[in-house]
């Protein structure tokens, strides 16, 4: 008993003596304390930043759903702002389409296909015919150059053309859609020349009915084209 009486003794006056040590020494206790305020400092920073966030993402997400309810209230003028901008930019196409048409038409001018003159003495006033891409432009002349007869045709209109022969010469016959059933005639062709006029509008023409925009064509020397053309008509022969 008396031993055991002892060690209890022993171990109180330990805990008693640790225990006014610690209070003896306030440095410690201080530090402690400022350990401790510091932590909950910094607890408390991020509770406010994560806070902080969670309220920038909430905003964000109340004026992206109010967009969106506006866009909603407000159907018509969405379509009609996207009608307007799809009208917009199909004139815009519709007028660059043109002007390289209209472009495409100037070049068909200038490349000048065939051009042939009926043959004098058999014609006092020789008739003439000048094929392009585009036309067929030809001139009857009668009496003296003083009464010509001008006359366009568009390759779009030609239905039909042909060639009548004699014994020496020939007459190249065009029929077009303003015309019919009158056709246009230029009289007193050689026959080479009335055969290749009519084999070169033929080509004309079948590439145009097929969709060929020849005035679109670059990099093709004119000769060259010149050829492949009559070797078109001249398929359409049979």
């Amino acid at each position: 008993m008396i031993k055991s009486s002892g060690k209890i003794s022993f171990n109180k006056t330990k805990k008693a003596s640790v225990k006014d040590y610690l209070e003896s020494q306030p440095d410690i206790q201080q530090k402690k304390s400022a350990k401790n305020s510091q932590r909950r400092t910094e607890a408390g920073k991020d509770f406010y930043e994560d806070l902080g966030n969670n309220l920038e993402d909430i905003k964000e997400r109340e004026l992206y759903l109010k967009q969106l309810q506006q866009k909603k209230e407000r159907p018509e003028e969405d379509t009609v702002y996207k009608a307007h901008e799809a009208a917009v930019v199909s004139d815009v196409q519709e007028l660059d389409k043109n002007r390289q048409k209209f472009e495409n038409i100037i070049k068909g001018a200038d490349k000048t296909l065939f051009q042939a003159k009926s043959y004098f003495p058999f014609d006092f006033f020789p008739d003439e015919v000048t094929v392009d891409i585009n036309q067929v432009a030809i001139i009857n002349r009668n009496f003296f150059n003083t009464a010509n007869a001008y006359q366009s045709i568009s390759i779009d209109d030609i239905l039909e053309v042909y060639i009548s022969t004699g014994f020496f010469l020939a007459s190249l016959i065009i029929i077009d859609k303003a015309r019919v059933p009158t056709p246009s005639e230029v009289r007193s062709l050689s026959k080479t020349d009335a055969v290749k006029a009519r084999r070169i509008i033929q080509g004309l023409v079948v590439a145009k009915r097929q969709g060929v925009d020849l005035t679109s064509l670059t990099g093709i020397e004119t000769e060259d084209l010149i050829q492949q053309l009559e070797k078109l008509g001249q398929a359409q022969e049979g």
